[in-house]
């Protein structure tokens, strides 16, 4: 209830919103509410006119409030998505760890048409530092260059080491399940942008609210102190 009152009064749910709580101890989903969120009551009316009424009603709301908005929905995680980064590089090359990265507002992206694409930090805002420092402060440049570094088959397994590219294993129908995306190492065989976009969240990748909880749960154990 307090998940609930919590989402309804801080994201009014116009456009949809989610949230979860995640016992990275025990795998427990403790709780889990999306909203705009639907009362079923007409649904299963004996009237079908009241049926069919609140079913197109439901459909043509925004938000999606048919949907599990937790699990049956995904976006694009953009900067959380640089914990899986962090994680790829401390499991696959800590030797990037130890790096001092530069201060940078922007960088352009190699192999990404003449001129070239400029992927900016946020606001153009300049940043860098150690990889401790561009986590907290969510530098895109300097962590979209890390994401090159590492190369897609370390992002990727990363990533599905995370549950990306599969089915979370859920005790629901499995078709309202839906499989975050991270994408595959041949997708990224000529697409340096896509990749150092992916490696912080853009480009094609999409996650559930559960997905990311659990990203985040695993955080105190992958290996950083």
């Amino acid at each position: 209830m307090q998940v609930a009152q919590a989402l309804d009064q801080g994201a009014p749910g116009v456009n949809g919103a989610a949230a979860v709580v995640y016992n990275p101890a025990t795998g427990a989903i403790e709780a889990m509410y999306s909203n705009p969120s639907f009362n079923p009551n007409p649904l299963v009316s004996q009237d079908t006119k009241v049926q069919n009424f609140a079913w197109n009603a439901y459909l043509a709301q925004s938000g999606q409030p048919l949907l599990a908005g937790t699990y049956d929905v995904a976006y694009a995680p953009g900067s959380s998505f640089k914990v899986v980064t962090t994680s790829a590089v401390l499991q696959h090359r800590p030797d990037l760890a130890a790096m001092t990265y530069p201060v940078v507002a922007s960088i352009p992206l190699p192999n990404s048409g003449t001129p070239p694409q400029i992927l900016h930090n946020y606001d153009f805002e300049p940043c860098g530092g150690t990889l401790e420092e561009l986590l907290i402060h969510s530098c895109d440049a300097d962590f979209a260059t890390i994401g090159r570094k590492l190369g897609a088959q370390a992002l990727a397994t990363q990533a599905e080491a995370y549950g990306f590219n599969q089915q979370i294993p859920l005790d629901v129908p499995s078709d309202t399940v839906a499989t975050s995306n991270f994408g595959t190492v041949a997708d990224f065989a000529d697409d340096v942008p896509g990749l150092m976009k992916s490696a912080i969240g853009q480009e094609s990748v999409t996650a559930s609210a559960l997905q990311m909880a659990m990203v985040v749960g695993t955080w105190p154990t992958a290996g950083w102190r």
